[in-house]
């Protein structure tokens, strides 16, 4: 909310103090005498902290931080909180404007006598979120003490060791006036420090960079024991609508040994053919049924054949306790079209898709972790995978699980294993007051 700002203004003669208290509409003048350090009233309640240090210098803070227009009660970055340096939030300048950020620059080609409409090829930010924030001590950390509130060389120091630390884009996350944490954070680095001051320096001036044009929300973690088949719907709430969502995805398992597992969104895959096969001989049997509708398949469809992934000898590989196959349709042309086969074993139900499926070896105890924006998979203390360690033979049927916006429906299998996906959504709030 904007605020009318107030200015008090202390004045020091040798006979008395005199204090003006002014908005943009009135004015209001008091004469007392008082000591050098005093405190002055406003008729709505605003109560400010001011001083006069010896007769050349003026000293202007607020010790209510409602009045003033501020960015927050306190903030958390890089591991600590301003106020664990006695600082608090203020607003020094007469207006603060919120701002969004969302400003678009159009990407369209040229026009000509012939084409007088150009072609729209999107629309691009023309510029990451960049905000300020101001910070004054805290006088009742001081007990008022005028020279204490003075900020020295350092206190400078010390302030900016601790924000000015970060090369890297880290997580700044704001507390509210209410004292709860708020629902969106920002994720920059501090560019810039630049002292407020009359004759001497009181007040500091943030300026925070964002990574992007957005605020992000907290962590969305959920954690998903599989011991079979899984069945998982996610919503993607990101702002980012025609935009995915690139989350990491933490595997372990604790059966002994090596075992092969799967994730598959079928929200995010080409879906071929799906439909319901009859259970009975169990799954190899089953299996071989699949094999027979994807023969039928290739025919409909028009593809001159199918052929499925070997082993050296020529043998059919089959995948997760024979309940899934890779292969390949093959067009008249030539043209290949790699996909994937896979079934339920308890329900039947069977998915032909392409694409949004991974199918990796796990072992036991050996945590797996997948960052699907950087396309990088690690184990457990940081080590870089490599795709054939995990038992990926071909890298066109590698796939790192990502988000559409909406609703995403994951299919997991495996034997004790617990999958854990972890992500941040977008939000479009620039930064609020």
């Amino acid at each position: 909310m904007q605020a009318k700002v107030l200015t008090l203004v202390w004045l020091f003669t040798q006979q008395y103090l005199t204090h003006y208290m002014r908005t943009e509409k009135n004015s209001l003048t008091l004469k007392h005498k008082d000591s050098m350090l005093s405190r002055g009233i406003y008729s709505n309640g605003c109560l400010f902290f001011m001083c006069v240090y010896k007769r050349t210098h003026i000293l202007i803070i607020a010790k209510e931080e409602q009045r003033l227009i501020k960015l927050c009660k306190d903030f958390t970055f890089n591991g600590h909180n301003l106020s664990d340096f006695g600082y608090i939030s203020v607003e020094f300048d007469d207006t603060n404007e919120a701002t969004f950020g969302l400003s678009r620059e159009l990407i369209k080609g040229e026009t000509t006598r012939y084409r007088t409409i150009a072609n729209h090829l999107g629309a691009e930010y023309e510029d990451v979120l960049t905000f300020d924030v101001h910070i004054v001590k805290k006088e009742s950390e001081y007990s008022n003490d005028v020279e204490k509130m003075e900020i020295s060389r350092e206190d400078l120091r010390e302030i900016t060791r601790w924000l000015m630390a970060t090369e890297r884009p880290t997580w700044l996350t704001f507390i509210n006036s209410d004292g709860h944490i708020d629902d969106f954070r920002y994720c920059g680095v501090f560019t810039d420090i630049k002292p407020f001051q009359t004759n001497r320096l009181y007040g500091l001036r943030l300026t925070f960079t964002n990574n992007s044009s957005f605020a992000y929300t907290n962590n969305i973690t959920s954690v998903h024991a599989v011991n079979g088949n899984s069945t998982v719907n996610i919503t993607n709430n990101s702002d980012l609508i025609t935009k995915y969502n690139y989350p990491n995805i933490r595997m372990v398992t604790t059966r002994a040994g090596q075992q092969e597992v799967y994730m598959c969104n079928l929200s995010d895959a080409i879906i071929i053919d799906e439909g319901n096969l009859s259970l009975g001989g169990g799954n190899f049997s089953v299996l071989m049924r699949l094999h027979t509708v994807l023969e039928n398949l290739a025919r409909t469809r028009g593809y001159f054949t199918v052929e499925y992934v070997r082993d050296r000898n020529g043998n059919f590989i089959s995948f997760c306790d024979n309940t899934g196959m890779q292969f390949r349709f093959i067009a008249h042309d030539g043209r290949e079209r790699k996909c994937v086969a896979f079934f339920n074993p308890t329900t039947g139900r069977y998915h032909v898709v392409q694409g949004g499926f991974i199918l990796l070896t796990l072992r036991q105890h050996l945590a797996v972790n997948i960052n699907s924006r950087q396309l990088s998979i690690f184990d457990g203390i940081g080590r870089m995978i490599l795709l054939s360690d995990l038992g990926i033979r071909d890298v066109d049927y590698a796939y790192f699980p990502r988000l559409r916006s909406g609703n995403n429906t994951l299919l997991f299998y495996g034997l004790n294993c617990t999958f854990t996906i972890d992500r941040i959504e977008e939000r479009k709030v620039g930064i609020l007051e």
